[in-house]
Protein backbone atom coordinates (compact mmCIF):
# COMPACT_ATOMS: atom_id res chain seq x y z
CA UNK A 1 0.00 0.00 0.00
CA UNK A 2 1.42 3.34 -1.01
CA UNK A 3 1.13 6.22 1.45
CA UNK A 4 0.76 9.64 -0.11
CA UNK A 5 2.19 12.51 1.91
CA UNK A 6 -0.14 15.46 2.00
CA UNK A 7 1.59 18.84 1.78
CA UNK A 8 0.11 21.60 3.89
CA UNK A 9 -1.80 24.13 1.85
CA UNK A 10 0.13 27.21 0.89
CA UNK A 11 -1.32 30.24 2.66
CA UNK A 12 -2.10 33.30 0.65
CA UNK A 13 -0.05 36.43 1.17
CA UNK A 14 -2.94 38.31 2.83
CA UNK A 15 -3.33 35.42 5.30
CA UNK A 16 0.38 35.48 6.13
CA UNK A 17 0.29 39.23 6.68
CA UNK A 18 -2.71 38.86 8.97
CA UNK A 19 -0.88 36.19 11.01
CA UNK A 20 2.23 38.36 11.31
CA UNK A 21 0.13 41.33 12.43
CA UNK A 22 -1.56 39.15 15.05
CA UNK A 23 1.82 37.97 16.34
CA UNK A 24 3.11 41.54 16.52
CA UNK A 25 0.00 42.58 18.44
CA UNK A 26 0.49 39.73 20.90
CA UNK A 27 4.17 40.66 21.28
CA UNK A 28 3.27 44.30 21.97
CA UNK A 29 0.69 43.23 24.56
CA UNK A 30 3.17 40.88 26.24
CA UNK A 31 5.86 43.59 26.34
CA UNK A 32 3.35 45.96 27.95
CA UNK A 33 2.47 43.26 30.49
CA UNK A 34 6.17 42.78 31.27
CA UNK A 35 6.65 46.51 31.79
CA UNK A 36 3.64 46.66 34.09
CA UNK A 37 4.95 43.62 35.97
CA UNK A 38 8.36 45.25 36.38
CA UNK A 39 6.72 48.37 37.84
CA UNK A 40 4.69 46.26 40.29
CA UNK A 41 7.80 44.24 41.17
CA UNK A 42 9.68 47.41 42.06
CA UNK A 43 6.80 48.54 44.24
CA UNK A 44 6.83 45.15 45.96
CA UNK A 45 10.57 45.24 46.64
CA UNK A 46 10.28 48.82 47.92
CA UNK A 47 7.61 47.57 50.33
CA UNK A 48 9.96 44.79 51.50
CA UNK A 49 12.71 47.35 52.16
CA UNK A 50 10.27 49.55 54.06
CA UNK A 51 9.12 46.62 56.20
CA UNK A 52 12.68 45.52 56.96
CA UNK A 53 13.85 49.05 57.69
CA UNK A 54 11.09 49.89 60.19
CA UNK A 55 12.38 47.85 63.17
CA UNK A 56 15.95 48.84 62.30
CA UNK A 57 15.00 52.52 62.47
CA UNK A 58 13.23 51.93 65.78
CA UNK A 59 16.37 50.24 67.12
CA UNK A 60 18.46 53.17 65.90
CA UNK A 61 16.17 55.63 67.66
CA UNK A 62 16.44 53.64 70.89
CA UNK A 63 20.21 53.31 70.65
CA UNK A 64 20.60 57.02 69.86
CA UNK A 65 18.40 57.95 72.83
CA UNK A 66 20.36 55.65 75.15
CA UNK A 67 23.68 57.13 74.00
CA UNK A 68 22.36 60.65 74.63
CA UNK A 69 21.22 59.55 78.10
CA UNK A 70 24.61 57.99 78.93
CA UNK A 71 26.50 61.06 77.72
CA UNK A 72 24.22 63.33 79.76
CA UNK A 73 24.73 61.16 82.88
CA UNK A 74 28.51 61.39 82.39
CA UNK A 75 28.35 65.19 82.20
CA UNK A 76 26.15 65.42 85.28
CA UNK A 77 28.53 63.16 87.24
CA UNK A 78 31.49 65.33 86.26
CA UNK A 79 29.60 68.48 87.20
CA UNK A 80 28.68 67.00 90.62
CA UNK A 81 32.32 66.15 91.26
CA UNK A 82 33.44 69.67 90.25
CA UNK A 83 30.98 71.18 92.70
CA UNK A 84 32.28 69.04 95.56
CA UNK A 85 35.84 70.07 94.78
CA UNK A 86 34.77 73.73 94.63
CA UNK A 87 33.20 73.48 98.10
CA UNK A 88 36.32 71.85 99.50
CA UNK A 89 38.51 74.55 97.93
CA UNK A 90 36.75 77.24 99.98
CA UNK A 91 37.01 75.26 103.20
CA UNK A 92 33.62 73.55 103.33
CA UNK A 93 34.44 70.60 105.61
CA UNK A 94 30.91 69.23 105.38
CA UNK A 95 32.00 67.41 102.21
CA UNK A 96 33.05 63.98 103.42
CA UNK A 97 35.55 61.60 101.92
CA UNK A 98 32.77 59.21 101.13
CA UNK A 99 30.97 62.00 99.20
CA UNK A 100 34.07 62.57 97.11
CA UNK A 101 34.64 58.86 96.57
CA UNK A 102 31.02 58.36 95.55
CA UNK A 103 31.28 61.21 92.99
CA UNK A 104 34.48 59.78 91.51
CA UNK A 105 32.92 56.33 91.36
CA UNK A 106 29.88 57.78 89.54
CA UNK A 107 32.16 59.36 86.94
CA UNK A 108 33.98 56.08 86.40
CA UNK A 109 30.69 54.21 86.06
CA UNK A 110 29.34 56.65 83.47
CA UNK A 111 32.59 56.68 81.51
CA UNK A 112 32.43 52.89 81.26
CA UNK A 113 28.79 52.95 80.11
CA UNK A 114 29.25 55.50 77.30
CA UNK A 115 31.48 53.43 74.92
CA UNK A 116 29.15 50.40 74.62
CA UNK A 117 26.19 52.75 74.09
CA UNK A 118 28.16 54.54 71.38
CA UNK A 119 29.12 51.24 69.75
CA UNK A 120 25.48 50.11 69.75
CA UNK A 121 24.35 53.39 68.19
CA UNK A 122 27.02 53.16 65.48
CA UNK A 123 26.03 49.58 64.68
CA UNK A 124 22.36 50.55 64.48
CA UNK A 125 23.27 53.44 62.17
CA UNK A 126 25.29 51.13 59.89
CA UNK A 127 22.30 48.80 59.59
CA UNK A 128 19.98 51.67 58.66
CA UNK A 129 22.39 53.53 56.38
CA UNK A 130 21.71 51.40 53.25
CA UNK A 131 17.98 52.12 53.58
CA UNK A 132 18.72 55.86 53.60
CA UNK A 133 20.61 55.59 50.30
CA UNK A 134 18.75 56.38 47.08
CA UNK A 135 18.20 53.80 44.33
CA UNK A 136 19.00 56.01 41.33
CA UNK A 137 21.87 53.85 40.09
CA UNK A 138 20.20 50.57 41.07
CA UNK A 139 17.15 51.37 38.92
CA UNK A 140 19.40 52.54 36.07
CA UNK A 141 21.21 49.19 36.20
CA UNK A 142 17.90 47.32 36.56
CA UNK A 143 16.58 48.90 33.36
CA UNK A 144 19.64 47.65 31.46
CA UNK A 145 19.42 44.18 33.01
CA UNK A 146 15.71 43.84 32.31
CA UNK A 147 16.29 44.67 28.65
CA UNK A 148 19.00 42.00 28.31
CA UNK A 149 18.24 39.29 30.87
CA UNK A 150 15.19 36.96 30.87
CA UNK A 151 15.08 36.68 34.67
CA UNK A 152 13.48 38.88 37.36
CA UNK A 153 15.59 41.79 38.60
CA UNK A 154 15.00 42.70 42.24
CA UNK A 155 16.15 46.02 43.71
CA UNK A 156 16.65 45.39 47.43
CA UNK A 157 18.97 46.83 50.03
CA UNK A 158 19.83 43.33 51.30
CA UNK A 159 19.89 40.19 49.17
CA UNK A 160 18.88 38.10 52.20
CA UNK A 161 15.45 39.75 52.04
CA UNK A 162 14.78 38.42 48.54
CA UNK A 163 11.79 36.10 48.24
CA UNK A 164 12.38 32.40 47.66
CA UNK A 165 12.63 32.30 43.85
CA UNK A 166 14.47 29.90 41.60
CA UNK A 167 16.36 32.45 39.51
CA UNK A 168 16.77 36.19 39.94
CA UNK A 169 19.32 38.97 40.06
CA UNK A 170 19.38 41.18 43.18
CA UNK A 171 20.76 44.71 42.88
CA UNK A 172 21.61 46.61 46.07
CA UNK A 173 22.64 50.25 46.26
CA UNK A 174 23.86 50.82 49.79
CA UNK A 175 25.54 54.21 49.36
CA UNK A 176 24.02 57.44 48.05
CA UNK A 177 24.66 58.43 44.44
CA UNK A 178 27.58 60.88 44.37
CA UNK A 179 27.11 64.13 42.44
CA UNK A 180 23.49 63.29 41.67
CA UNK A 181 21.82 66.11 39.77
CA UNK A 182 24.96 66.82 37.70
CA UNK A 183 26.51 65.26 34.61
CA UNK A 184 29.07 63.53 36.85
CA UNK A 185 26.83 61.26 38.93
CA UNK A 186 28.68 58.13 40.04
CA UNK A 187 28.58 55.25 42.51
CA UNK A 188 28.26 51.49 42.69
CA UNK A 189 25.63 48.76 42.89
CA UNK A 190 26.13 45.36 44.47
CA UNK A 191 25.04 42.28 42.53
CA UNK A 192 23.89 38.89 43.81
CA UNK A 193 22.78 36.23 41.33
CA UNK A 194 20.25 33.78 42.77
CA UNK A 195 19.87 30.24 41.45
CA UNK A 196 21.18 29.57 37.97
CA UNK A 197 20.30 32.90 36.41
CA UNK A 198 22.63 33.61 33.49
CA UNK A 199 23.62 37.17 32.71
CA UNK A 200 25.71 38.39 29.78
CA UNK A 201 27.51 41.12 31.69
CA UNK A 202 29.34 42.36 28.60
CA UNK A 203 25.95 42.94 26.97
CA UNK A 204 24.66 44.76 30.05
CA UNK A 205 27.76 46.94 30.16
CA UNK A 206 27.50 47.77 26.46
CA UNK A 207 23.82 48.66 26.84
CA UNK A 208 24.72 51.17 29.57
CA UNK A 209 27.65 52.51 27.55
CA UNK A 210 25.44 53.03 24.51
CA UNK A 211 23.27 55.15 26.78
CA UNK A 212 26.26 57.34 27.63
CA UNK A 213 27.43 55.77 30.90
CA UNK A 214 31.05 55.19 31.80
CA UNK A 215 30.63 51.90 33.60
CA UNK A 216 32.05 48.47 34.36
CA UNK A 217 29.67 45.58 35.01
CA UNK A 218 30.27 42.03 36.23
CA UNK A 219 28.78 39.44 38.57
CA UNK A 220 30.68 41.09 41.44
CA UNK A 221 29.05 44.49 40.95
CA UNK A 222 28.32 47.45 38.70
CA UNK A 223 30.44 50.58 39.06
CA UNK A 224 29.28 53.81 37.46
CA UNK A 225 32.21 56.15 36.89
CA UNK A 226 29.74 58.44 35.18
CA UNK A 227 26.03 57.66 35.09
CA UNK A 228 23.82 58.86 32.24
CA UNK A 229 20.04 58.60 32.09
CA UNK A 230 18.08 58.65 28.80
CA UNK A 231 17.05 62.19 29.74
CA UNK A 232 19.71 64.05 31.79
CA UNK A 233 18.86 64.52 35.46
CA UNK A 234 19.88 67.96 36.66
CA UNK A 235 19.19 69.73 39.92
CA UNK A 236 20.11 73.14 38.53
CA UNK A 237 20.75 73.39 34.75
CA UNK A 238 23.65 75.73 34.06
CA UNK A 239 23.23 78.89 32.01
CA UNK A 240 26.81 78.78 30.73
CA UNK A 241 25.81 75.86 28.49
CA UNK A 242 24.48 78.52 26.10
CA UNK A 243 27.84 80.30 26.10
CA UNK A 244 29.55 77.01 25.26
CA UNK A 245 27.11 76.56 22.40
CA UNK A 246 27.94 80.07 21.18
CA UNK A 247 31.66 79.29 21.19
CA UNK A 248 31.12 76.05 19.27
CA UNK A 249 28.92 77.83 16.73
CA UNK A 250 31.57 80.52 16.22
CA UNK A 251 34.20 77.87 15.51
CA UNK A 252 31.84 76.21 13.06
CA UNK A 253 31.35 79.55 11.32
CA UNK A 254 35.08 79.95 10.82
CA UNK A 255 35.38 76.36 9.61
CA UNK A 256 32.53 76.91 7.14
CA UNK A 257 34.16 79.95 5.58
CA UNK A 258 37.60 78.36 5.49
CA UNK A 259 36.71 74.89 4.22
CA UNK A 260 33.43 74.84 2.34
CA UNK A 261 33.02 74.95 -1.41
CA UNK A 262 32.31 78.69 -1.34
CA UNK A 263 35.64 79.56 0.26
CA UNK A 264 37.27 80.30 -3.08
CA UNK A 265 34.29 82.34 -4.22
CA UNK A 266 34.37 84.40 -1.04
CA UNK A 267 38.08 85.01 -1.40
CA UNK A 268 37.64 86.08 -4.99
CA UNK A 269 34.95 88.45 -3.82
CA UNK A 270 37.60 90.10 -1.68
CA UNK A 271 36.27 89.13 1.73
CA UNK A 272 37.90 87.85 4.91
CA UNK A 273 36.12 86.51 7.97
CA UNK A 274 35.29 88.72 10.92
CA UNK A 275 33.30 87.39 13.86
CA UNK A 276 32.20 88.20 17.35
CA UNK A 277 29.54 86.54 19.43
CA UNK A 278 27.77 86.78 22.73
CA UNK A 279 25.01 84.76 24.38
CA UNK A 280 22.15 85.36 26.73
CA UNK A 281 21.49 83.07 29.66
CA UNK A 282 18.80 80.43 29.79
CA UNK A 283 15.46 82.14 29.83
CA UNK A 284 11.84 81.94 28.62
CA UNK A 285 10.85 78.92 30.71
CA UNK A 286 12.77 79.68 33.84
CA UNK A 287 12.37 81.47 37.14
CA UNK A 288 15.19 82.72 39.30
CA UNK A 289 15.68 81.25 42.77
CA UNK A 290 18.74 82.55 44.57
CA UNK A 291 21.78 82.09 42.35
CA UNK A 292 20.29 79.22 40.35
CA UNK A 293 17.89 78.89 37.47
CA UNK A 294 15.06 76.52 38.41
CA UNK A 295 12.92 75.03 35.66
CA UNK A 296 9.36 73.84 36.10
CA UNK A 297 8.55 71.53 33.23
CA UNK A 298 11.72 69.70 32.25
CA UNK A 299 12.70 72.00 29.38
CA UNK A 300 14.82 75.10 29.04
CA UNK A 301 15.61 77.48 26.22
CA UNK A 302 18.73 79.50 25.64
CA UNK A 303 19.17 82.21 23.01
CA UNK A 304 22.60 82.74 21.50
CA UNK A 305 23.22 85.97 19.57
CA UNK A 306 26.07 86.46 17.11
CA UNK A 307 27.41 89.13 14.84
CA UNK A 308 28.96 87.23 11.97
CA UNK A 309 30.64 89.09 9.18
CA UNK A 310 32.68 89.24 6.03
CA UNK A 311 34.73 92.33 5.28
CA UNK A 312 35.84 93.13 1.78
CA UNK A 313 39.53 93.92 1.60
CA UNK A 314 39.44 95.49 -1.85
CA UNK A 315 39.16 94.16 -5.35
CA UNK A 316 36.95 91.36 -6.50
CA UNK A 317 33.24 91.34 -7.15
CA UNK A 318 30.43 92.47 -4.90
CA UNK A 319 29.07 90.20 -2.14
CA UNK A 320 25.88 91.17 -0.39
CA UNK A 321 23.86 90.14 2.64
CA UNK A 322 21.77 87.65 0.68
CA UNK A 323 24.84 85.49 0.08
CA UNK A 324 25.78 85.72 3.74
CA UNK A 325 22.24 84.87 4.86
CA UNK A 326 22.28 81.71 2.75
CA UNK A 327 25.60 80.73 4.31
CA UNK A 328 24.28 81.27 7.85
CA UNK A 329 21.04 79.38 7.24
CA UNK A 330 22.99 76.45 5.86
CA UNK A 331 25.33 76.54 8.84
CA UNK A 332 22.43 76.49 11.33
CA UNK A 333 20.92 73.44 9.63
CA UNK A 334 24.26 71.63 9.54
CA UNK A 335 25.04 72.55 13.13
CA UNK A 336 21.59 71.42 14.27
CA UNK A 337 21.97 68.06 12.53
CA UNK A 338 25.24 67.47 14.38
CA UNK A 339 24.28 68.95 17.75
CA UNK A 340 20.74 67.75 18.47
CA UNK A 341 21.02 64.92 20.97
CA UNK A 342 24.17 66.29 22.58
CA UNK A 343 24.10 66.35 26.38
CA UNK A 344 25.11 69.65 27.98
CA UNK A 345 24.97 71.18 31.44
CA UNK A 346 21.49 72.45 30.57
CA UNK A 347 20.21 69.07 29.40
CA UNK A 348 19.98 67.23 26.10
CA UNK A 349 19.78 69.51 23.06
CA UNK A 350 16.44 68.79 21.36
CA UNK A 351 16.23 71.62 18.83
CA UNK A 352 18.28 74.41 17.28
CA UNK A 353 16.45 77.02 15.25
CA UNK A 354 17.37 80.26 13.51
CA UNK A 355 15.12 82.92 15.08
CA UNK A 356 16.20 85.87 12.96
CA UNK A 357 19.03 87.23 10.86
CA UNK A 358 19.47 90.84 9.80
CA UNK A 359 22.15 93.37 9.08
CA UNK A 360 23.54 94.32 12.48
CA UNK A 361 24.11 98.03 11.87
CA UNK A 362 20.67 98.70 10.42
CA UNK A 363 22.18 100.43 7.38
CA UNK A 364 21.24 99.76 3.76
CA UNK A 365 22.87 96.73 2.26
CA UNK A 366 23.77 98.37 -1.03
CA UNK A 367 26.86 100.40 -1.67
CA UNK A 368 30.39 100.51 -0.29
CA UNK A 369 31.66 102.27 2.78
CA UNK A 370 34.89 104.18 2.11
CA UNK A 371 37.51 103.96 4.82
CA UNK A 372 40.28 105.55 2.78
CA UNK A 373 42.63 102.58 2.87
CA UNK A 374 44.94 102.94 -0.13
CA UNK A 375 42.07 104.48 -2.02
CA UNK A 376 40.02 101.24 -1.93
CA UNK A 377 36.36 101.17 -1.04
CA UNK A 378 35.55 98.50 1.56
CA UNK A 379 32.28 96.64 1.68
CA UNK A 380 31.60 95.53 5.25
CA UNK A 381 28.94 92.85 5.26
CA UNK A 382 27.84 91.85 8.77
CA UNK A 383 24.75 90.04 9.92
CA UNK A 384 23.25 89.66 13.38
CA UNK A 385 22.05 86.14 13.97
CA UNK A 386 19.82 84.90 16.79
CA UNK A 387 19.74 81.16 17.35
CA UNK A 388 17.50 79.46 19.90
CA UNK A 389 18.60 76.23 21.55
CA UNK A 390 16.08 74.05 23.39
CA UNK A 391 17.17 71.60 26.08
CA UNK A 392 15.33 68.74 27.77
CA UNK A 393 16.11 67.36 31.22
CA UNK A 394 14.54 65.76 34.29
CA UNK A 395 14.39 67.73 37.51
CA UNK A 396 16.64 65.92 39.99
CA UNK A 397 15.63 66.39 43.60
CA UNK A 398 18.67 65.84 45.78
CA UNK A 399 18.05 64.70 49.35
CA UNK A 400 20.84 65.28 51.85
CA UNK A 401 20.92 62.76 54.68
CA UNK A 402 22.63 63.56 57.98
Amino acid sequence: MTTTKTEPPIRSLPDLLDIEESIRSQKTALEADLRDSAIERRKATAAIDSTVAKPLRESLAEATALLAKREQEAELAKEAHRRLEARLSIGDDTVTASDLTAAETAIKRCELLVPPAKTAAEKAHRLVRPFDADNHLAYLAADALESTTPVPVLVLKRSIDAPDVANAVVLSQTEPTSNYGTLNACGSVKVVVLGEAEVEWAHVEQTLRDQGCEVSASASGITFHKAAWPVPRLSAPEGHAVAKFAAAFALAWHALIETNHDAVRLSQAGYTVSQRSYATGLDALSKRAGDHLVFDNGTATGTAKFVLGLRRHGGGSAFDHRDLTVEVEGLVKTFAAKSVGTVTEAGRVTAIALVRSERSDGAAWDGPTTFGVSGHALYPVTIEVEVQVTYEYEQATVTVND
